[in-house]
């Protein structure tokens, strides 16, 4: 029952046998292929015997041949028996040959094991290849012809690395079948399952592999000749049914075979550790055969540049509904409000079917679903599915051939290069890596049978934005923040809510509440300082305008994780519990063992909205896997507005921000910034302190004239900047280094990584150490004039106030040899380090004298100096003796000592043991373990002895970037393209005056470099004066014309208020102010479409938040306001704005404007004075000559007719448009003047009721009445 059909046999012979094949053969050659003809006639007629006899014992006909024969045609491998040709068969005809060997097959399945049959019938088995094969390649079968690879239709090419064919031997009961896909990521399906035991899910068979190995028949290797003889068999009596590829008088899978080695692309990529199967994977990942070139080329358009794709690649694995069509863990579709696109369901038939190394994959994916998974197999990441279409789109990378799937590797060394590309981009990683070797494997397996024969994996790793604490892939110096945000109304108009964010990449931890306005004021400002690159927050929980204000504020690429409410966002006993439970907070180092928490975060234990914002982070950053490694450095912080804290700083909301471009240009760039030109520090973690001082400049003048004075000391001792400057400038990022180092002292997990990991970690905590001592050489510069400097700030960061780390390093240093650990990749502990090292080293020291003495007696005995050890791995220390010593030691001693055991002897060696030695080398055994025990654990022991001084490291930190921030500071103040001066402080309440600026030559620090550079004009300087002698007035109303210089005017303004109480020299020739509070912006035309919010809107929303925060002390600049609506709103909403600010508040105020109406109105007036940008205009050619001075008086005009010249608008309509704007403006003053008389009217008329009321008159109280 176990025949070939006999319609395939004689044209499969005729092609595997012809003469065309031996013309090349060697004679020894031709003599196998004749024997091999002779042995296949052989086993053709015993086979005719046989199916005779069978026909005689059941009455079954006998299978006819094509030529009508009965002679039975069997199926070789080998290409060596001469059959005569068949003709070649009809279209039609290699229909019915398909369908014959398909029944003939099938009636074949039951003679075979279940799990043979599960085979046969999976989607690549070779019946179901033979389905898919083409007529052309049958014909070319047929005809004994050829089918190369470039012939073939790009449907039928094999692309990428080829998959190893199933074989199913016909001579016995034994088979052999490959990993179908080089790998454990393919799934298996019983052709037999009923449609009742299928899920919804269910899907189409695809290729399986063998849940566990079985024991393969040896073969002879193929015999590498001519392309003739490459594929003919040493031993042709196996004969095997494989792919219709295989009919082939070149088979696919030869094809790829070169006749020489050749060497690999990644020459490590086998490695002997691993099992069978994932040697398969890793080899195959890493050569890629020259099918997955043809396939790559053709993800090339006709320009050369890559296409992208959707996963056409795979597509058959991608189409299964329960990946099509995704549920999340919970079962909930994608249209389901709920759906958490953080995971997916993968439905319970699929599971039986998986093998274990797809089980463990998928047991991860599942709740990581939003990640890009890389899978560790051997020296290699594969990634497969979505995530290989997202990397193959992303990064470029080829997608390997031959897979049923979306399927890219990477080696392990560029895993570091591909996952900073992909988080840089917005996207999230995921690795999973071995942590057991083979030999691990082999004895849990042997001591628990049951379990999977595959190395265990578990998820070590996930990298996010916001969550990348690597330094080697986050090299940028800004902070990286996670903001988790829990919210409360209070009432209609007040919010409250509770902040805890974290930068993860130097484990800080800030917590707050505070209240807020309908407008969340306060949180945009908190979104525009911090810049989250995630935030985090529970489902259905912040009201819609909350929720509006995170997705306009923050850019596109943020990160928004929504969690369940009580499960994953944590409340406040769901979060003090969990925290408890951990032990975050459990000093090991006491005795006790009591739970402490930080003092800050135990002044929020009561809090339900901080508590809660603080669980939803923690179960956030376990989830990341980070959650032990940050918490337990204890870095805790408090977070208060800036408003909140009354005249401690000059507050900044996130408006001004913006406005002003403090933090970044109106492109988004830093450069163009207020930080970018104040930014010359020397090292990471300075250059994010600075960031924090120009968010908050100070506004007590004692704290300013503090940070002046330390700037006056280094100005006076500016020969120390350069060395200074030199020290610091090479110093790394030694507050992340911390973290890191922490983090691996407390790591357990033991990863497999064929990289020596522990010399990076040895680099970088040598790195630390040297940095550390830079820090102290560093403060050490100012002993000489310690005693000459005013500034105490400087004398306490640079004395008193950085800790004494000299004893502390030295431990450090002084416990290994730092350039022996560096070069052996491992640190070795010096003397004293690690009694259990120290005893097990001198153990092993004291064992070996014991053997050497045993040698040299020994040598001494039988009078030989050449008698050595010899050690193999079973039988270490052997006495290697020559037979001639021996013989000469027998015949005069007649015996050799009893106590010497012969253990193993070579034609010319005798080796012996005796019980003394075995007893030592038993010791010795023992000793060595415990000492690389020891040794494996130092490093860690190393890193947790560093971190227990972690409050010193911290506190030197603090101090040398505070000292770089003044250095920075001083760089500018000393070295500024512009005119820099001190500024002077005086309190309004002090000299009871009211509040005021005085600003002399004043100019623009981001605009003057950039002129200096292109060559344009000089700046033109300017002085303004509000409130003071110069200008008695606290309102400046500012005209002009169109680009004339009145917003740089405005903007230059309040950067010299922030220079001068961030302690730093500001753009000025003098300076004399009273301290600002709070600094509010109205500038430019933005819009939040998305949001619904108008041009308009913003304008008022912006002029809200000024009525309602503004007080005496603060600086409001307003440019244009009213211009988003009508003529006459926006003029009726200026006049408002300009009585409230001028009349009631009377706080420091520069207002442009366009509409000179409010000029006319407020000419008389006291409160409110009178400035424009000066220009000379030409009417004859409506040219304008733009002068950029302030001065006193309004300006007429706008001249925007002069603009549009400028901006080339025909002269046609430029006439036209000054003839409308003429009489508009004739119209409106017109009216002006009629209201005006029409006040002063009703003013005379009221003064004279008045006065006829008081004097009696009736008769004139009648008159006016009367008149009225």
């Amino acid at each position: 029952g176990r025949f070939v059909p006999p319609n395939m046999s004689q044209s499969l012979i005729s092609s595997f046998f012809s003469p065309s094949s031996q013309k090349q053969l060697t004679p020894q050659q031709r003599q196998r292929v004749a024997d091999n003809k002779r042995k296949a006639q052989e086993r053709l007629q015993e086979n005719r015997r046989k199916r005779e006899a069978l026909s005689r014992t059941d009455g079954s006909p006998m299978p006819q041949s094509s030529s009508g024969g009965s002679t039975p045609k069997r199926l070789f491998h080998s290409r060596n028996v001469s059959t005569p040709k068949a003709p070649p068969p009809s279209p039609a005809t290699s229909t019915s040959r398909r369908e014959s060997l398909m029944d003939q097959v099938r009636m074949c399945a039951p003679l075979r094991s279940p799990s043979t049959r599960k085979m046969a019938f999976s989607s690549s088995s070779p019946i179901t290849k033979l389905n898919e094969a083409s007529d052309e390649e049958n014909q070319a079968l047929s005809s004994n012809k050829i089918v190369k690879p470039d012939e073939q239709t790009p449907s039928k090419r094999q692309s990428g690395r080829k998959k190893r064919k199933r074989k199913i031997l016909m001579d016995d009961d034994e088979f052999e079948e490959s990993d179908g896909n080089d790998e454990d990521f393919v799934v298996s399906q019983d052709a037999s399952e009923s449609e009742s035991e299928k899920s919804d899910y269910s899907e189409p068979e695809i290729s399986s592999e063998r849940s566990t190995q079985r024991k393969r028949k040896k073969k002879e290797p193929i015999a590498k000749a001519s392309p003739s003889a490459a594929n003919s068999f040493d031993t042709p009596q196996k004969c095997e049914v494989v792919g219709l590829n295989s009919f082939d008088f070149t088979s696919p899978r030869l094809r790829d075979v070169p006749s020489t080695p050749q060497r690999s692309p990644h020459p490590d990529f086998m490695d002997t550790s691993l099992t069978k199967d994932e040697s398969l994977v890793a080899s195959f990942t890493a050569t890629p055969s020259r099918s997955a070139s043809a396939s790559a080329s053709a993800l090339l358009g006709s320009n050369g540049k890559r296409k992208r794709v959707n996963g056409n690649a795979g597509k058959n694995f991608m189409e299964m509904p329960w990946m099509k069509k995704p549920r999340d863990k919970q079962g909930r579709a994608t249209d389901d409000p709920n759906y958490d696109r953080t995971t997916i369901k993968v439905p319970e038939s699929m599971w039986c079917k998986f093998t274990p190394s797809v089980r463990r994959y998928w047991e991860i994916k599942r709740d990581y679903w939003d990640c890009i998974l890389f899978y560790k197999v051997g020296k290699f990441y594969e990634i497969y599915d979505e995530d290989a279409i997202k990397c193959h789109n992303e990064l470029g990378l080829n997608f390997m051939g031959g897979d049923e799937r979306p399927h890219v590797g990477i080696p392990e060394k560029t895993y570091e290069k591909y996952a900073e590309q992909l988080v840089n981009r917005g996207l999230k990683i995921a690795r999973v890596d071995q942590i057991e070797t083979v030999d691990e494997m082999q004895k849990r397996t042997k001591a628990q049978p049951r379990t999977p024969k595959i190395v265990n994996r578990a998820l070590t790793t996930v990298v996010t934005p916001g969550a990348n604490v690597d330094p080697s892939m986050n090299e940028s110096p800004d902070a990286t923040f996670i903001l988790s945000i829990a919210e409360q109304q209070s009432d209609e108009k007040e919010i409250e809510f509770g902040v805890c964010f974290c930068d993860s990449a130097t484990s800080n931890f800030y917590l707050g509440n505070f209240t807020d306005d309908r407008h969340r004021t306060r949180l945009r400002t908190l979104l525009a300082q911090i810049k989250p690159c995630e935030v985090v927050y529970a489902r259905d929980s912040l009201r819609a305008e909350t929720v509006d204000t995170l997705k306009y504020t923050l850019p596109p690429s943020t990160i928004h994780n929504r969690l369940q409410p009580l499960s994953e966002f944590w409340d406040r006993e769901e979060t003090v519990l969990q925290i408890t439970k951990h032990k975050y907070f459990v000093d090991d180092h006491t005795e006790s063992g009591e739970e402490s928490w930080p003092e800050i975060l135990l002044s929020f234990k009561e809090d339900e909205l901080v508590m809660s914002s603080f669980g939803g982070c923690v179960w956030y950053l376990r989830r990341l896997m980070l959650a032990e490694e940050l918490l337990t450095m204890r870095q805790f912080y408090r977070y208060n507005p800036a408003d909140q804290r009354a005249n401690e700083f000059l507050v900044l909301d996130g408006s001004t921000l913006i406005n002003l471009e403090i933090l970044q240009d109106s492109d988004g760039a830093p450069h163009g910034s207020l930080l970018h030109w104040l930014d010359h520090c020397s090292t990471p973690f300075g250059h994010r302190l600075l960031r924090e001082w120009i968010q908050r400049p100070l506004c007590r003048p004692a704290h300013i004239e503090a940070r002046l004075n330390a700037i006056d000391d280094l100005i006076a001792n500016e020969d120390l900047a350069p060395e200074l400057q030199n020290l610091m400038r090479n110093l790394p990022d030694i507050e992340r280094l911390i973290g890191r180092i922490h983090a691996h002292s407390l790591n357990n997990q033991g990863i497999v990584m064929y990289e020596n990991m522990d010399i990076r970690r040895i680099k970088m905590f040598v790195s630390t150490l040297n940095a550390l001592q830079v820090c102290s050489d560093v403060v050490k510069v100012f002993d000489p004039v310690r005693s000459t400097l005013h500034s105490n700030r400087l004398k306490y960061i640079t004395g008193e106030g950085f800790p004494n780390i000299d004893q502390e390093l030295r431990e450090c240093t002084n416990s290994f040899n730092a350039d022996q650990a560096l070069k052996a990749g491992r640190i070795i502990p010096r003397n004293g380090v690690n009694p259990k090292y120290d005893d097990a080293d001198s153990e092993i020291s004291d064992l070996e004298r014991e053997l050497a003495s045993i040698l040299c007696n020994t040598q001494h005995q039988f009078k030989d100096s050449k008698i050595k050890f010899y050690s193999t791995l079973a039988f270490p220390y052997q006495l290697d003796i020559d037979r001639v010593v021996v013989k000469n030691y027998v015949r005069s001693h007649r015996s050799l000592p009893d106590e010497l055991d012969e253990v193993t002897s070579t034609s010319k060696k005798q080796r012996f043991h005796t019980p003394e030695i075995i007893a030592i080398v038993a010791k010795l055994k023992i000793a060595k373990e415990i000492r690389e025990e020891e040794q494996k654990s130092m490093l860690k022991t190393i890193f947790a002895r560093f971190c227990l001084h972690c409050d010193k490291w911290q506190q030197v930190i603090k101090c040398i970037a505070e000292l770089d921030c003044l250095l920075s500071l001083f760089r500018v103040s000393a070295y500024s393209t512009g005119s820099m001066c001190r500024p002077q402080f005086i309190s309004s309440e002090s000299n009871q005056k009211q509040p005021f600026i005085d600003l002399v030559g004043s100019w623009h620090p981001c605009v003057l470099p950039s002129m200096t550079l292109s060559g344009a004009s000089r700046f033109i300087p300017n002085d303004v004066h509000i409130g003071s002698t110069s200008n008695p007035s606290s309102f400046l109303l500012v005209t002009g014309p169109n680009m004339g210089g009145k917003s740089t005017l405005l903007r230059q303004t309040c950067i010299a208020v922030i220079l001068a109480q961030l302690g730093c020299y500001t753009t000025a020739t003098s300076c004399v102010l009273s301290p600002v509070d709070r600094i509010f912006t109205r500038i430019g035309a933005n819009d939040a479409i998305m949001a619904n919010r108008s041009t308009f809107y913003v304008e008022l929303e912006e002029t809200s938040n000024i009525m309602r925060h503004a007080t005496r002390d603060s600086l409001v600049i307003l440019d244009e306001l009213g211009r988003g609506t009508s003529t006459f709103d926006g003029t009726s909403i200026a006049f408002a704005v300009t009585e409230h600010l001028s009349r009631q508040l009377k706080c420091r105020t520069l207002f442009s404007t366009h509409y000179h109406v409010l000029s006319d109105e407020y000419a008389l007036s006291s409160l409110v004075s009178m400035f424009h940008m000066s220009c000379e205009v030409h009417d004859d050619n409506q040219t304008i000559t733009f002068l950029y001075n302030f001065i006193k008086g309004a300006c007429p005009k706008s001249h925007g007719m002069h603009c549009a010249s400028l901006a080339g608008l025909g002269s046609a309509l430029v006439a036209r448009a000054s003839e409308m704007s003429n009489a508009f403006q004739n119209t409106l003053q017109r009216a002006h003047n009629t209201h005006k008389q029409r006040e002063f009217s009703s003013a005379k008329r009221f003064s004279g009721v008045i006065s006829a009321l008081r004097s009696g008159n009736v008769d004139k109280l009648r008159a006016l009445v009367g008149s009225h």
